[in-house]
């Protein structure tokens, strides 16, 4: 997955072990994060923590299924 694009990602959704609603998620800050590095995009700052207690949240609610 490190290695992949965000379409490649979406192609490949079975590599995650997410909810859908998680995964969802997922694509989405990462069309955001494509946006800025690519377009030199500007997000809010609420965007940016939003999606990063999203991701926290994803990370925390999976490193204990493990």
């Amino acid at each position: 997955v490190l290695e992949m694009t965000t379409e490649e990602i979406t192609d490949n959704k079975n590599l995650l072990p997410v909810t859908k609603d998680y995964f969802s998620k997922i694509i989405s800050i990462l069309k955001t994060a494509d946006k800025i590095k690519y377009a030199n995009d500007v997000v809010d700052n609420n965007q940016l923590d939003s999606d990063l207690c999203i991701l926290n949240e994803i990370i925390d609610i999976n490193w204990n299924f493990y």
